[in-house]
């Protein structure tokens, strides 16, 4: 069999990241979205391109920070600053085509649930990819400047005491997912399911679900409380997103009404 080339096996990867992208949404779309819940639906897929686009940045400080050939970097004619610069664009870059579903799904999504597909559409999404691109470099550079200082400077009190509350954090937040949602869902599993046989029991999947629902409304509705409240900061970072796309519609308007004006008097 003759094997693939490079070109071909990226262009196969290509085709298999929109087929997948196809599929989750014509899932989602079809088993999962509710249409009197189309601001959650829209406003949580906006923040989960926001946080896997924290969570990349985070992931890879190691190539942005500690690249490799660093004797080959020391000899460049040009500045480090602009090498670093260049590595996390490669970088960015390289996440959006290798996690190319990811963005496909978003934009997807977001195209079946709006009622036009129009400029102010496109501007708004743009606006929320260039503030993921934002959070992105920012979570790499801040994570990065902070293994540096683990790893390279002088540990003194204040460093320790900072370090320590920052891993303290990340400890608690971690304990209180793992509680909160993690074993409560173990545990509900393990009471349905006894053995392989209750795995093909119709009846043991519903009681499941009955027991998630009951599990996860209380946490799901304060989420739902604190994300989408009157007021909420959420709510108002989304419309400070909207803001561009508002505007350069009105403008879009104005200009049609006032070239529509003008042909009339002509007439």
């Amino acid at each position: 069999m003759k094997r693939l080339s490079s070109k071909q096996y990226i262009l196969f990867l290509f085709f298999l990241d929109i087929l997948f992208g196809l599929i989750v949404v014509s899932v989602i779309h079809a088993w999962l979205y509710s249409p009197a819940y189309r601001q959650q639906w829209e406003s949580g897929f906006i923040v989960f391109l926001l946080l896997y686009s924290i969570l990349k940045g985070v992931n890879s400080y190691r190539k942005t920070h500690i690249p490799p050939f660093q004797e080959l970097i020391e000899l460049a004619p040009v500045p480090a600053k602009n090498i670093h610069i260049t590595s996390v664009i490669a970088e960015w870059i390289w996440i959006g085509f290798t996690n190319f579903s990811t963005f496909f799904i978003y934009f997807m999504f977001q195209g079946y649930i709006t009622d036009s597909i129009d400029f102010h559409f496109w501007i708004k999404h743009v606006n929320v990819l260039i503030l993921s691109i934002f959070l992105f470099v920012l979570s790499n550079k801040l994570y990065g400047a902070y293994m540096y200082n683990i790893v390279v400077k002088k540990i003194g009190w204040i460093r320790l005491i900072f370090f320590s509350a920052v891993s303290s954090i990340f400890f608690m937040l971690g304990r209180l997912f793992i509680s909160g949602f993690i074993l409560p869902f173990y545990e509900a599993f393990r009471q349905n399911f006894h053995s392989i046989h209750s795995a093909v029991d119709h009846a043991s999947w519903i009681q499941l679900s009955e027991q998630l629902v009951s599990l996860y409304s209380n946490q799901l509705h304060s989420i739902q409380v604190f994300l989408f409240s009157e007021g909420s900061a959420f709510l108002q970072v989304q419309q400070f997103i909207s803001l561009p796309a508002a505007n350069t519609a009105a403008r879009g308007r104005c200009i049609r009404i006032a070239y529509h004006t003008c042909q009339m008097d002509t007439d």
